[in-house]
């Protein structure tokens, strides 16, 4: 069931490690669709340094390439490694500045890894509870609209 700050796109007041921080749900399309990205560029990177390092040109070179295509990730392999990804540390710093960044547009990745590493249970459970893996709000929790908020 979608909930009324959802529809509203107004964002709920959340708290980890004693910060407190306006989040927003995140388009999870957007959020896999980077990953995913990332794991396919970080792949092609791999293959590109390979050609680089063994100086291969020419019909070697189109050879290696060809074959080196078919070990990028695709289908479900990619989506498994999409959600492994984003149940890093890493993967949840990245939903948290999804979720962060309309409200508090000055956070930093570095700040958000901070956050993340001080409360890396609590992060979770809100980053659950924003992408709607888990419709009860984390524990001991206490949510709040926006309105009557102080930025």
């Amino acid at each position: 069931m979608t909930e009324f700050n959802e529809i509203a796109n107004i964002p709920i007041e959340i708290e980890i490690a004693g910060h407190k921080l306006l989040a927003r749900r995140p388009d999870l399309n957007v959020v896999f669709g980077k990953v995913e990205a990332e794991i396919v560029s970080k792949a092609i990177g791999v293959i590109n340094k390979a050609v680089k390092e063994f100086g291969l040109e020419g019909s070697d070179k189109v050879k290696f390439l060809s074959d080196s295509m078919q070990t990028i990730p695709k289908g479900s392999e990619l989506q498994t490694q999409a959600q492994d990804a984003l149940a890093s540390v890493e993967g949840t710093t990245l939903l948290l500045r999804c979720v962060l960044k309309e409200d508090q547009p000055t956070l930093t990745d570095e700040q958000i890894m901070q956050i993340v590493m001080s409360d890396p249970e609590g992060a979770s459970e809100w980053m659950a509870y924003l992408t709607g893996d888990r419709k009860k709000l984390p524990s001991q929790k206490e949510v709040r609209l926006k309105e009557g908020l102080a930025k």
